[in-house]
């Protein structure tokens, strides 16, 4: 969880946009032929999301603060749905 000031984000998202971060991803897509939902075996990585990270921001501060907490404290949310997903996530609370 991260708390920032709203002048903050504002001065860092106007500087950081050019910061994206390529992570290969397994995408369903519609195969345009068929019309049919095609979803790539696990593990074959067909496409790419852009992702901005959060400490690429910290570059734009005075300081930074971190919290060191247990691991079990924790919930980790990667994904909309199933594994690391939010439902997951409010289950290891």
């Amino acid at each position: 969880q991260y708390c920032f000031k709203v002048d903050f984000v504002r001065r860092a998202h106007a500087s950081s946009s050019k910061r994206w971060h390529l992570i290969s991803k397994n995408i369903p897509h519609v195969d345009v032929k068929t019309g049919h939902i095609v979803k790539p075996p696990r593990g074959d990585k067909n496409g790419y999301r852009m992702e901005l990270f959060v400490f690429d921001s910290f570059e734009h501060t005075k300081s930074v603060v971190g919290l060191q907490v247990e691991r079990d404290e924790c919930g980790l949310v990667r994904n909309l749905q199933g594994l690391d997903s939010p439902a997951t996530a409010l289950q290891e609370s």
